[in-house]
């Protein structure tokens, strides 16, 4: 199947008919708008990669790579958070530094496992990605293993997220959007069966994930509303 096919097949099958319409007529406004922002975007990463030797940057589609099964449908493409951006997010926690060293940082939707690195640069107990897409996860395996600070503590798992259990523990959980809210219902069912303390920080949502799941929302939040979070017991 081509690519446009499949981008067309995910539209149809995400959006409608309708909604397919309309994204086909304001696709040059979209993609001119993308195209800056991924510019952006890999400088940052472009920095970071040639310090450390990593691979974490591009804006990757997920119809141009190769996965298995339907569960792609309901999935964004690649896009890794910045370092500065990893901050802003930790920082709406109700954690001091120091605290993190109890937790385990996940991340749904992990790619290249760029956060999977800036977590072990705070000290987190344990960083584990869970990715969906085969070639993302290698990516990120060889990231972890070129990056110090990451490789005793850092874990890509290849797989559907919805089918992960959760580890006993106090979790820090992370999702740069990664797929629609109907997989991430699936997510958050399953983080339900962990008893411990836990924080998860959405950012760049479409959704709320209170309007997913029954959770509290943390506040503050951040003045765009990029960053949206939530703590359970």
């Amino acid at each position: 199947m081509s690519n446009i096919s499949r981008k067309i097949r995910k539209s149809l099958q995400v959006n409608g008919l309708l909604g397919t319409f309309q994204l086909t007529v304001l696709q040059p406004f979209m993609l001119a708008k993308e195209r800056k922002a991924a510019r952006v975007r890999n400088a940052i990463q472009k920095q970071f990669d040639s310090r450390y030797d990593t691979d974490t940057g591009g804006v990757i589609a997920l119809s141009d790579l190769s996965i298995e099964g339907e569960k792609w449908l309901h999935g964004v493409r690649y896009a890794p958070t910045s370092p500065e951006r990893f901050l802003e997010c930790l920082a709406l926690l109700p954690l001091d530094k120091d605290a993190y060293k109890r937790f385990t940082f996940i991340d749904i939707g992990s790619g290249k496992g760029a956060t999977l690195l800036y977590a072990a640069d705070l000290k987190f107990n344990k960083a584990i990605g869970l990715e969906l897409v085969p070639a993302l996860h290698e990516i990120a395996q060889s990231n972890i293993a070129k990056y110090e600070p990451c490789r005793n503590i850092g874990t890509s798992v290849c797989g559907d997220a919805t089918e992960y259990l959760f580890p006993d523990a106090p979790l820090v959980l992370f999702a740069n959007n990664p797929f629609s809210a109907v997989v991430m219902e699936g997510v958050l069912k399953n983080l339900k069966l962990n008893r411990y303390e836990k924080y998860f920080i959405h950012e760049n949502a479409a959704y709320f994930l209170v309007k997913v799941y029954a959770v509290a929302v943390l506040r503050p939040m951040v003045e765009d509303a990029v960053c949206r979070s939530y703590a359970g017991q």
